[in-house]
């Protein structure tokens, strides 16, 4: 006898019996649903069986699948099995929730005429309606609230906002006006003290902040925490358009922040233009200072505005005396050249040295003209910290100077200028700001030597440049003109340094010792370079008897103490190593 030949009483039984043997096992669902599957017949049979075990063993999950889904029969059948209304998933959002989220109106319909809970949230306090408005589905918001004409359209959530509140945030105009038609109450705000009109207006809703004035015009001069008007939350965020709203209905235009700013004082931190000329036209006063005693043409200047600064300077808005030393230091330390020549203009007697720092770096030649001739100091004050060095008469200085850039970028008359009105040519700076081609650039007679340009590298000797003084790869000047063969460099320092008492030259007469000297004298020979080592030799910065340490793996001391001779002889320079002994023979007053 085939199955499908069966009563269906009895294939009722043997469903029974399935549930009841199984208790509620996933697998016992599994196989249920596939039987089935097998013929149309049989699903018949089995498909109210399945609802009653999927809801009596699983929580009604097929409901909530609905839900989400839009599945509409399968709700119906769900609810016929016994599903309660008000299933909720892992996350304890219930079937209303999920089908108000995705907009199911047909499934939300049947939910409610269940008697589904309005009021059952989740664990953020926010139930179906919450949804439903931030998705913006007015139909869903419009039924709910017909079913429910009861219900509390000022509960808050977590955050203790409406659903008026969040409406306006999202800018949902049409469930703002049906909300605010039903009842809510506009004024409530949130735990940071915020209120729908400023969340309009911060948001740039204009048609939403529309619609709450027409409601309520006293939201025009709410307040939040920080005594923000909707006018000063526009303009702060700039939305131009909500700023002609506002002026429309009559905003105070110098209403003040608890910090004192006005929203034209804000626009102009801001740094939005075009509202501040509309604040002006509308009347805003430019002379309104804040608790800081700094009106908005303080911050135009200090953010670089020339368009508002003029603007303000020509309704007659000053800058105090006492606030324009530290612009004039902000402004070169932004950048902000214009604002920089504003300030000079207004008759600054203080100049700081950052001021012609911030010239030298964008190459204002004006400014820099002007500034020199003003008297303005060339170079910071020394940090109160420098490097240790036994030689105390260099300055070291923990950032950059106008000579240190003028060398960076070449500029030959610059820097001589610069030397003569007494700039420090021995500037350190630290490396890891300034390389070179992979180096650790400290010394400025360094950066001017790897840069090439030999007008720079002989003024900055002829203006006392240490040439001994090592960078942080431990490289002098000297030895790094030395090592690019620069003959002509070489013999330009000793003359410079020839007519001078040896302890002004600059040139230690001691002669280089440890691992630099050893370089050197590898450096020369390896390149063979006869006329730089006589030089050397004869100005007595070399000398010939200096012990070399190389490394011989053959011996069993493997550090051996050579002279240049001997070590010019074992790398294949017979000529250099005749060269050093005969030049030893003729000088025996040569020191070790």
């Amino acid at each position: 006898m085939g199955l499908l030949e069966l009563p269906a009483e009895l294939l009722y039984e043997i469903i029974a019996w399935v549930t009841a043997w199984s208790n509620g096992t996933a697998k016992s669902l599994h196989n249920l649903y596939h039987l089935g599957l097998a013929h149309p017949f049989i699903w018949n049979v089995v498909e109210r069986p399945l609802y009653a075990f999927n809801t009596k063993y699983c929580g009604g999950s097929a409901l909530v699948w609905a839900a989400v889904h839009g599945q509409e029969t399968t709700a119906r059948k769900s609810l016929a099995a016994g599903a309660s209304p008000n299933t909720s998933d892992c996350l304890l959002q219930s079937a209303l929730v999920h089908a108000a989220k995705n907009g199911h109106l047909n499934v939300v319909d049947l939910l409610l005429d269940h008697d589904a809970d309005l009021h059952l949230s989740d664990e953020s306090a926010q139930g179906p309606l919450y949804f439903a408005v931030t998705m913006g589905h007015n139909d869903i918001v419009d039924l709910m609230l017909e079913k429910r004409p009861l219900f509390d359209l000022d509960k808050v959530d977590y955050t203790g906002c409406t659903y008026l509140f969040h409406a306006t945030l999202q800018g949902r105009t049409e469930i703002v006006e049906l909300l605010l038609s039903k009842g809510a109450d506009p004024r409530i705000r949130d735990f940071k003290g915020s209120y729908i009109g400023g969340a309009a207006a911060q948001n740039g809703h204009v048609d939403t902040l529309k619609c709450i004035l027409d409601y309520d015009t006293s939201a025009l001069e709410s307040l939040n925490v920080a005594d923000h008007t909707p006018l000063a939350l526009a303009a702060k965020n700039g939305h131009l358009d909500v700023v002609d709203l506002l002026l429309a209905y009559g905003a105070n235009v110098n209403a003040r922040n608890l910090t004192g700013r006005t929203p034209l004082a804000l626009a102009t931190l801001a740094r939005h233009v075009d509202i501040a000329k509309r604040l002006v036209q509308a009347g805003a006063d430019v002379n309104l200072a804040d608790n800081s005693n700094n009106a908005p043409l303080f911050h135009a200047v200090g953010s670089g505005l020339e368009e508002l600064a003029t603007l303000y300077i020509g309704l007659g808005c000053e800058i105090p005396p006492e606030k324009r030393s530290w612009l004039i230091f902000h402004v070169s330390k932004t950048g902000y050249m214009t604002s920089l020549r504003m300030l000079l203009d207004m008759g600054e007697p203080m100049v700081f040295e950052h001021a012609l720092y911030a010239a030298v770096k964008y190459k204002q030649d004006d400014l820099i003209d002007r500034l020199l001739e003003s008297g303005c100091p060339v170079e910071p004050p020394p940090p109160v910290e420098t490097r240790p060095r036994t030689n105390a008469r260099l300055e070291y200085f923990r950032s950059s100077t106008p000579l240190w850039l003028a060398v960076q970028q070449g500029n030959v008359r610059l820097v001589q200028r610069l030397l003569d009105r007494g700039a420090n040519p021995n500037v350190f700076i630290r490396w890891t700001e300034y390389c070179t081609r992979g180096r650790g650039i400290g010394v400025l007679l360094n950066l001017a030597i790897i840069k090439g340009d030999d007008t720079i590298t002989k003024a900055l000797i002829d203006h006392g440049a240490d040439v001994e003084e090592s960078d942080y790869d431990r490289v002098s000047p000297l030895h790094r003109i030395i090592q690019k063969g620069r003959l002509d460099l070489v013999e330009y320092i000793f003359q410079r340094f020839s007519t001078l008492p040896e302890e002004e030259t600059g040139i230690d007469r001691r002669r280089p010792v440890g691992r630099y000297v050893q370089e050197l004298w590898q450096c020369l020979i390896g390149r063979n370079d006869f006329t730089m080592i006589k030089l050397l030799l004869d100005c007595g910065y070399l000398n010939p008897r200096y012990e070399l340490y190389i490394r011989e793996w053959q011996m069993r001391f493997p550090w051996q103490g050579i002279d240049p001779a001997t070590y010019a002889s074992r790398k294949g320079r017979p000529e250099m190593s005749n060269f050093l002994r005969n030049y030893m023979e003729n000088n025996t007053n040569s020191t070790a």
